[in-house]
């Protein structure tokens, strides 16, 4: 038997791997390096459990709090685990109804108060941000036609420059000897403060890969 699992191991990892994380029994953990680790969560996180009585709200409110405002077509498509009526039932239920120019959608509590987001991010490609702003990532962007310079063929995304919630430019970075070049592209004139702030982001990136910081402003 154990013969038997360490051919699968060598074959397909995936298939081995997939299947226990698909119940809640295995999560990523801290790399080692580039070699990809996994664990128990209740060694990993504090609240591995969330709530055992309503596990797909408690999904749907932790979408919304993340995510939200959120349509109910939003949703859906991030979970397609229920039919459009169980949906709004549950929407219904842990999360609060408002408007979004105009359309229906719905927040989690008391996130409307909580005021503007004032934070400036170098985003990785295919941060979890963006692939769930795909439905209504125009509004986030200085011109809906930028939409195509994010969202690629072959579901590629571009990283972004997050500039309070906003997609405000693209960025990239490549490591040549002990230099780590990163390269930022502004889709608009950028106040002082967002240069200085993505500056830090840049150098908290060559920090963490090693290398010497060497930024780039790609001005249109």
């Amino acid at each position: 038997m154990a013969e038997t699992g360490l051919a699968a191991l060598a074959d397909n990892w995936g298939s081995v791997l997939k299947p226990p994380s698909w119940v809640g029994k295995l999560v990523f953990a801290p790399s080692d390096g580039q070699r990809a680790r996994f664990t128990s969560p209740e060694t990993w996180l504090d609240d591995a459990g969330g709530s055992a009585d309503d596990p797909v709200g408690e999904l749907m409110r932790r979408y919304v709090a993340a995510h939200g405002p959120a349509t109910t077509a939003d949703v859906e498509r991030w979970w397609s685990g229920t039919t459009p009526r169980q949906t709004e039932r549950i929407l219904e239920r842990v999360a609060e109804p408002v408007t979004i120019e105009g359309e229906p959608a719905w927040a989690a509590p008391g996130q409307l108060e909580a005021g503007p987001v004032k934070s400036v991010r170098l985003l990785p490609a295919f941060d979890q941000y963006v692939v769930a702003a795909t439905r209504h990532a125009g509004r986030l962007l200085p011109d809906p036609a930028l939409t195509t310079r994010i969202y690629r063929p072959q579901g590629w995304l571009t990283p972004v420059l997050c500039v309070d919630g906003r997609i405000d430019g693209v960025w990239r970075h490549e490591r040549k000897g002990k230099r780590l070049i990163v390269s930022v592209e502004p889709f608009a004139t950028l106040t002082k403060r967002v240069r200085a702030e993505a500056e830090r982001e840049a150098g908290l990136l060559a920090g963490f890969l090693g290398g010497k910081l060497e930024l780039t402003w790609v001005d249109g």
